[in-house]
């Protein structure tokens, strides 16, 4: 399977997410969110790699780990930054919302793209999955 697509779709995926984050728990209730800005920090970090088969956490830097193998790892912790944008890294802001993506490869035409958002708040747990397969379809 040729990986660039899989980047492009894992970047979309991660920009759906965050489009909703952004929208949903806004930095500044006083003015209206920046989903532009979180758009293209997201999707320039995420396009600039190139995934293989594996469970990973990315962020707006370009930033991968695939050391992280389960959204309770500290690791898959959303940090909202100085800057705004939500990172793994920690030393910013904690935010509720954890964050991982698993690629599978199905066979060698297609793969299946996974983005895991979990988050707590005081009335108990929740979690959002997004799916998708591409297709090497040339």
């Amino acid at each position: 399977v040729r990986l660039a697509p899989l980047a492009f779709v894992i970047t979309v995926v991660i920009m759906v997410q965050t489009a909703a984050t952004t929208r949903s728990f806004p930095s500044d209730p006083d003015r209206p969110a920046d989903i532009d800005r979180d758009f293209l920090g997201a999707g320039a970090g995420s396009a600039s790699d190139i995934l293989q088969d594996g469970t990973y956490v990315i962020d707006y830097t370009g930033a991968i780990d695939a050391s992280v193998n389960s959204i309770a790892d500290p690791g898959a912790r959303l940090y909202l930054g100085a800057n705004n944008f939500y990172t793994h890294t920690s030393g910013a802001t904690s935010t509720p919302f954890s964050r991982l993506i698993t690629v599978t490869d199905n066979s060698p035409a297609s793969s299946t793209i996974d983005c895991l958002v979990s988050w707590q708040d005081r009335n108990g747990t929740y979690s959002y999955k997004a799916e998708t397969v591409l297709y090497d379809w040339k």
